[in-house]
Protein backbone atom coordinates (compact mmCIF):
# COMPACT_ATOMS: atom_id res chain seq x y z
CA UNK A 1 0.00 0.00 0.00
CA UNK A 2 1.17 3.66 -0.87
CA UNK A 3 -0.08 6.85 0.25
CA UNK A 4 0.71 10.03 -1.19
CA UNK A 5 0.56 13.42 0.88
CA UNK A 6 1.77 17.02 0.51
CA UNK A 7 4.41 18.56 3.32
CA UNK A 8 5.23 21.95 2.93
CA UNK A 9 8.19 23.02 5.43
CA UNK A 10 9.37 26.94 5.96
CA UNK A 11 11.80 28.55 7.92
CA UNK A 12 12.44 32.48 7.84
CA UNK A 13 15.13 31.79 5.14
CA UNK A 14 13.17 29.53 2.35
CA UNK A 15 10.41 27.54 1.79
CA UNK A 16 10.01 24.09 0.51
CA UNK A 17 7.52 22.28 -0.75
CA UNK A 18 8.20 18.17 -1.34
CA UNK A 19 6.03 16.19 -2.62
CA UNK A 20 6.71 12.49 -0.75
CA UNK A 21 5.63 8.88 -1.24
CA UNK A 22 5.85 6.73 2.01
CA UNK A 23 4.81 2.95 1.80
CA UNK A 24 3.88 1.36 5.02
CA UNK A 25 7.10 -0.72 4.76
CA UNK A 26 9.12 2.33 4.75
CA UNK A 27 8.39 3.74 8.09
CA UNK A 28 9.71 2.76 11.43
CA UNK A 29 8.31 -0.35 12.98
CA UNK A 30 5.47 0.28 14.94
CA UNK A 31 5.46 -0.55 18.12
CA UNK A 32 1.65 -0.24 18.76
CA UNK A 33 -1.85 -1.54 16.88
CA UNK A 34 -2.06 0.61 13.36
CA UNK A 35 -3.63 3.02 14.17
CA UNK A 36 -5.37 5.46 11.60
CA UNK A 37 -4.96 9.31 11.78
CA UNK A 38 -6.41 12.71 10.60
CA UNK A 39 -4.67 15.68 10.22
CA UNK A 40 -4.90 19.31 9.11
CA UNK A 41 -2.03 21.28 10.38
CA UNK A 42 -1.10 25.09 8.62
CA UNK A 43 2.41 26.53 9.23
CA UNK A 44 2.40 24.33 12.43
CA UNK A 45 5.41 24.41 14.87
CA UNK A 46 6.97 20.51 14.48
CA UNK A 47 6.99 19.63 18.09
CA UNK A 48 3.20 20.29 18.25
CA UNK A 49 2.34 18.34 15.28
CA UNK A 50 4.66 15.03 16.36
CA UNK A 51 2.33 15.36 19.60
CA UNK A 52 -0.91 15.37 17.58
CA UNK A 53 0.33 12.21 15.52
CA UNK A 54 1.25 10.44 18.45
CA UNK A 55 -1.41 11.82 21.24
CA UNK A 56 -3.41 8.56 21.57
CA UNK A 57 -0.98 6.21 20.21
CA UNK A 58 0.51 6.07 23.84
CA UNK A 59 4.61 6.06 22.00
CA UNK A 60 6.96 7.40 24.11
CA UNK A 61 8.76 10.36 21.85
CA UNK A 62 12.00 12.40 23.13
CA UNK A 63 12.69 15.53 20.75
CA UNK A 64 16.38 16.23 21.19
CA UNK A 65 16.93 20.10 21.81
CA UNK A 66 16.91 22.15 18.92
CA UNK A 67 14.79 20.30 16.82
CA UNK A 68 12.82 22.47 15.04
CA UNK A 69 10.60 23.85 12.48
CA UNK A 70 7.13 24.54 11.14
CA UNK A 71 4.89 21.70 8.98
CA UNK A 72 1.46 22.17 7.07
CA UNK A 73 0.33 18.96 5.95
CA UNK A 74 -3.55 17.35 5.07
CA UNK A 75 -3.75 13.58 5.97
CA UNK A 76 -6.63 11.60 5.85
CA UNK A 77 -7.05 8.43 7.64
CA UNK A 78 -3.20 7.52 7.64
CA UNK A 79 -1.85 5.02 9.89
CA UNK A 80 0.44 7.51 12.71
CA UNK A 81 3.59 6.11 12.03
CA UNK A 82 3.33 6.53 8.40
CA UNK A 83 2.50 9.98 9.01
CA UNK A 84 4.90 10.40 11.67
CA UNK A 85 7.96 8.65 9.34
CA UNK A 86 7.05 11.41 6.27
CA UNK A 87 6.83 14.60 8.53
CA UNK A 88 10.01 13.45 10.20
CA UNK A 89 12.11 12.34 6.44
CA UNK A 90 10.83 15.89 5.69
CA UNK A 91 12.01 17.72 7.83
CA UNK A 92 15.63 15.67 7.63
CA UNK A 93 14.90 14.11 10.85
CA UNK A 94 15.15 10.25 12.03
CA UNK A 95 13.85 8.15 14.71
CA UNK A 96 15.56 5.59 16.42
CA UNK A 97 14.15 3.46 19.92
CA UNK A 98 16.22 3.85 22.46
CA UNK A 99 14.91 1.28 25.82
CA UNK A 100 11.19 2.37 25.89
CA UNK A 101 11.01 5.69 23.77
CA UNK A 102 11.41 6.46 20.07
CA UNK A 103 14.20 9.66 19.87
CA UNK A 104 13.71 12.31 17.34
CA UNK A 105 16.93 14.03 16.47
CA UNK A 106 18.37 15.41 12.68
CA UNK A 107 19.52 12.77 10.48
CA UNK A 108 23.34 13.45 10.14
Amino acid sequence: MRILFLLMMMSSSNAARVLLTVGVDGGPPPTVAAQTIDLDVDDAPLQAVIDQIVRDVGVEIVIVEGVTGRVTARLDDVAWDVALHGVLETMGLRMSRRGAAWVIEPSQ
